[in-house]
């Protein structure tokens, strides 16, 4: 009888294992489709970060005024358009400010002790020409620009200077900028040594979602000129 019990539960065991394999093979046979993700679709995402990455950033314009340029500050016209109100344009721009550095560092760039990063680039002393120290980049495979450190008897500090068209460079602030300005309100645009007078509505085409950019020697600054009251008077653009 024992031996029949036994002969019993092998069958068993051997129908459970019958039944598994057949299970397995059913379930891998099925027509289930796996699928990996190809390089492509990783590509895709990873454009897509991307995409996401480079979404503007919410800009927060300050009303613009007198005391915004009482060091000579410029503005980067990042956009004009016409306002609510009739015969009048927004402008929004980008505050620069003179490039200057303290007293402590041009002494030690001008002593040889020190190089100094202007844009990105290294720089150091190349001569002692006329109270100004003429630069050249550290990097001899880098072209850097033409540039000299100088004391500015205007802004009372040491300040960056273009050495071709001897303009004094502007390094952008955090702080963007608004004003709304009649249509007529005159618009110099200074090229070349030549000056063409134009005004705000002659230039809404030109100066449309401009970006600034952060590290660049020449840019289309603009000068703000006001009134004794406060308004703006002119508005003056050296193209470059």
């Amino acid at each position: 009888m024992s031996k029949i019990v036994k002969i019993i539960l092998i069958i068993a065991v051997l129908a459970l294992l019958i039944i598994d394999i057949y299970g397995i093979w059913k379930y891998k046979f099925s027509g289930t489709e796996y699928k990996l993700a190809s390089s492509d679709s990783v590509e895709i995402d990873e454009n897509n970060e991307e995409e996401i990455k480079e979404e503007e950033p919410i800009i927060e314009y300050q009303e613009l005024t007198k005391d915004d340029f009482s060091s000579n500050e410029k503005l980067f016209i990042t956009d004009i358009e016409q306002a609510p109100g009739p015969n009048s344009y927004i402008i929004r721009g980008l505050l620069y400010e003179e490039y200057w550095i303290e007293s402590e560092e041009f002494y030690s760039v001008k002593n040889g002790q020190s190089t100094i990063e202007i844009f990105g680039i290294e720089y150091e002393k190349e001569r002692y020409h006329l109270s100004n120290v003429m630069l050249k980049p550290v990097d001899e495979n880098i072209e850097g620009e033409s540039l000299y450190l100088q004391y500015s008897q205007r802004s009372r500090r040491y300040v960056v200077k273009d050495a071709v068209t001897d303009y004094v460079l502007y390094r952008p602030t955090d702080r963007y900028l608004e004003t709304t300005v009649s249509s007529d309100l005159q618009f110099v645009i200074q090229k070349n040594n030549k000056s063409e007078k134009l005004t705000v509505a002659d230039v809404v085409d030109t100066h449309k979602k401009l970006k600034p950019q952060k590290n660049q020697v020449k840019m289309n600054y603009s000068t703000i000129e006001f009134s004794r009251s406060g308004e703006i008077d002119k508005v003056t653009e050296l193209n470059f």
